[in-house]
């Protein structure tokens, strides 16, 4: 369980760290030309879990233009719990709104990770569609060309199909 395993101290993991905190990083965001909103910046941790480092890998496969979900995500890394591969995104001290362009190497994009039904799920711990958060998150997707369209059976805004793919990444 993602919660339970020892913790990595690993010298590339804490020059990434110690990268992101010397970065110029802006907490204002941008969400379209008539409004900003302010992001807390986390505080980047100098240990992540195994676990955590295969995630954070896997989601930095995903380039711009294309989404993946969290279960797509577990299966790529051999773990079968989409909810743990979320778990470690929620705690992703490399998020894309902690640097500007052009983005360095360790920047995670959870962004582009979407729940399996290709809803756009929750963002900084939020999923109610009209929050700054979750219009951060289209702002952030549709910049990059991910198309977004409205489920014509819900309110749930989704990703059209054409966007989503896996991560290709080679397994330990």
């Amino acid at each position: 369980e993602e919660g339970t395993e020892e913790l990595l101290d690993v010298d590339v993991d804490c020059e990434m760290v110690k990268r992101a905190k010397r970065a110029k990083r802006s907490q204002s965001v941008i969400l379209n030309k008539q409004s900003t909103m302010v992001m807390p910046i986390p505080k980047a941790k100098s240990k992540v879990t195994p676990f955590r480092a295969q995630v954070f890998a896997a989601t930095r496969k995903v380039p711009e233009g294309k989404v993946t979900t969290y279960g797509r995500i577990a299966k790529s890394i051999g773990c079968k719990s989409a909810q743990a591969v979320g778990q470690a995104l929620r705690n992703n001290p490399f998020a894309t709104y902690t640097y500007s362009k052009p983005y360095p190497a360790e920047m995670v994009p959870c962004h582009r990770v979407v729940a399996s039904d290709r809803s756009l799920g929750g963002f900084s711990g939020n999923n109610k569609i009209n929050s700054p958060q979750l219009q951060q998150k289209i702002a952030m997707l549709r910049e990059e060309g991910v198309v977004i369209k409205s489920a014509p059976s819900s309110a749930k805004l989704k990703v059209d199909e054409k966007c989503i793919m896996t991560p290709d990444v080679e397994k330990k």
